[in-house]
């Protein structure tokens, strides 16, 4: 009687569609197991301000991200970072964009300086997925 053996590749796609099918099963792999695991934008992304807040201001973009942010609201509002140096729009009248090009990474909290109330953060990242452990 002749046995017939898995060869390797056939094992190991046994073993991913098992283990695939053991994530599906529990919702999908969590943050803890994959902290890395977020959206990132790149290229070039856009905010607006608009009800008297950055919609979607707070993001996690890659370095060499351009962001535009645009006034959609009926009064003038900037676009600074809390540091007051980092960027700064200057009074952005209604219908008005500001552009910002994030070089380097890290974690910017901006506001408007008019509405200090209205805030939200930008998290500069390494693109591909190169970002260090923490």
């Amino acid at each position: 009687m002749r046995r017939k053996v898995l060869s390797p590749l056939a094992l190991a796609v046994l073993l991913l569609g098992v283990v695939a099918v053991g994530v599906a099963a529990r919702g999908g792999f969590s943050d803890d197991e994959h902290p890395r695991a977020r959206r990132v934008d790149t290229g070039v992304v856009g905010i607006s301000i608009e009800g008297m807040a950055f919609t979607k201001g707070t993001r996690t973009v890659a370095v060499r991200t351009y962001i535009t942010w645009k006034n959609l609201d009926d009064t003038t509002h900037t676009v600074t970072a809390r540091d007051g140096t980092t960027f700064d729009s200057g009074p952005l009248r209604p219908g008005a964009t500001y552009t910002h090009v994030f070089s380097r990474r890290g974690t910017f909290e901006y506001l408007c300086t008019m509405h200090p109330f209205i805030t939200a953060t930008i998290t500069v990242v390494l693109p591909y997925g190169l970002e260090p452990e923490k």
